[in-house]
């Protein structure tokens, strides 16, 4: 990450940021439903 903050959080995803994030997509998918669950119980 650049000192450029805005830069870096509305950029595009690169080569690499992509992969990573391919890789860890069911990961992600499933924190998600898992944090929505938990805030409809409390």
């Amino acid at each position: 990450m650049s000192d450029d903050l805005e830069k870096d959080v509305l950029e595009k995803f690169n080569e690499q940021e992509k992969t990573i994030l391919k890789e860890k997509e069911k990961e992600i998918l499933e924190k998600i439903i898992e944090t929505i669950e938990n805030e409809k119980t409390q």
